[in-house]
């Protein structure tokens, strides 16, 4: 449709404005009119045929695609809104953990660089020391990377750590195995010493009994013997007595018995004494009495007897007595 399909309406309408139009041209003008009506519609109900399928095209390669996009969109921007939240909330409550690391392994990572130059002099530093999740904050924020050297570092430590504690447990166990093995043999030391110190007070305790004992019994041997020798020295005196008795009777009878043998003997010298008279008597033929006892005894073949020998006899009499008692 172009410009010109509009021109027959132009006309008729000028043309009947102005009223000095003619039949014949008017009516050739509504026909032409008609016939530009007719292309109108066509061209109207064309456009509207297009523009519905235009429409229809659009909607569907266009609004359909754009519509599942913006559906997608509003569903991400929903999640992105709600893991927003999550993490402003997190953000509020997540925290460094309490996690320590030795000093040593501050020093072995990088020279020292992390070691903080406020750290306290003790052992271990705080992750917090180190680390910080304030944007605003001195510290540097925590590096995966980082904090994996440190770790891998401390656990190296540690398990030299534990390995040395390990052993160190182990000889502890055995100095107290050892402990109790001598604590054992201390005890049964301790008993045997105070059994020992008992049997020693129960044998000292023994002997004095037997020492009490013993003087009991020699005092009882002695108080014995004191009354076997009082009456053994009563026996032997009168035993003594008895001898000195026939001691002094046997003297008697000895001397009444040398009288007579002087007197033998002046009795046969005087009968003698005419047959020897040239000689003279010396002082070797002068005997004693009791010599003259002596030397007949020896040429008797018998010893010669005297009161000592009698005293000794009734001592060896006394001797058998006591034995025979």
């Amino acid at each position: 449709m172009t410009t010109s399909t509009f021109q027959s309406a132009e006309q008729l309408l000028s043309h009947h404005l102005s009223g000095n139009l003619e039949p014949s041209e008017l009516q050739l003008l509504k026909k032409q009119f008609v016939l530009d009506s007719f292309k109108v519609n066509r061209f109207h109900k064309n456009f509207k045929s297009w523009e519905n399928t235009s429409t229809d095209e659009f909607v569907q390669n266009e609004i359909t695609s754009y519509n599942s996009k913006l559906g997608e969109l509003s569903r991400i921007n929903y999640e992105t809104e709600h893991l927003h939240r999550e993490y402003k909330k997190f953000c509020q409550q997540i925290d460094l953990p309490s996690f320590q690391f030795a000093r040593e392994t501050l020093e072995q990572y990088e020279d020292g660089r992390l070691l903080p130059d406020s750290a306290s002099g003790g052992s271990a530093i705080a992750l917090s020391e180190i680390f910080s999740l304030n944007v605003d904050g001195i510290l540097p924020k925590p590096d995966i990377v980082t904090f994996r050297a440190l770790l891998n570092i401390e656990f190296r430590l540690r398990i030299q750590r534990k390995i040395k504690y390990e052993i160190l447990l182990i000889i502890k166990q055995q100095l107290t195995a050892k402990n109790k093995k001598w604590a054992t043999r201390d005890s049964t030391l301790n008993e045997f010493m105070r059994k020992l110190e008992n049997v020693t007070e129960e044998v000292d305790r023994i002997r004095k009994s037997e020492k009490e004992d013993l003087k009991e019994y020699d005092e009882e041997e002695e108080e014995e013997e004191d009354e076997d020798e009082d009456m053994e020295q009563e026996e032997q005196d009168r035993d003594d007595e008895e001898a000195g008795d026939d001691n002094i009777e046997g003297e008697e009878r000895a001397g009444e018995e040398e009288e007579e043998e002087e007197e033998e003997e002046e009795e046969e010298d005087a009968s003698v004494e005419p047959e020897h008279s040239e000689f003279s008597v010396g002082p070797e033929d002068v005997r004693d009495p009791e010599d003259g006892e002596a030397q007949e005894h020896i040429e008797e073949g018998n010893p010669p007897s005297s009161g000592t020998d009698d005293l000794q006899g009734a001592d060896e009499d006394d001797d058998i007595m006591n034995i025979d008692g």
